[in-house]
């Protein structure tokens, strides 16, 4: 469910959205992704960095706060995201997915 405050378009297609701090490794939430793989993560003073594989090969961005007993997930470890309903946002969906992406160097 996206709240309509969060809506940003009258187009029947639409692009999701959550930012990363948003996203949590749990799956309890009526929100979520089941069957992710954790690809990449780093230690960023106070929190972690996943980055996680979702089933469609899509990569996503999990940070979470560093907390005792909370995670110790590794390279390859199977896991869901999840977020609440009031992260989410929805833009038109015709517009370029890549818009405002770095991309490297296309010189």
């Amino acid at each position: 469910e996206v709240p309509l405050s969060r809506v940003s378009t009258e187009s029947d297609s639409v692009l999701l959205g959550v930012r990363p701090e948003k996203l949590r490794l749990d799956d309890q939430g009526v929100n979520s992704i089941k069957g992710c793989t954790v690809i990449d993560r780093s230690f960023i003073g106070t929190s972690t960095q996943y980055l996680v594989r979702a089933p469609w090969d899509q990569e996503l961005v999990v940070f979470e706060q560093n907390d005792e007993g909370l995670h110790d997930l590794r390279v390859g470890d199977s896991v869901s995201v999840e977020w609440d309903s009031e992260h989410t946002f929805a833009l038109d969906g015709a517009q370029d997915i890549n818009a405002g992406a770095d991309l490297g160097d296309e010189e």
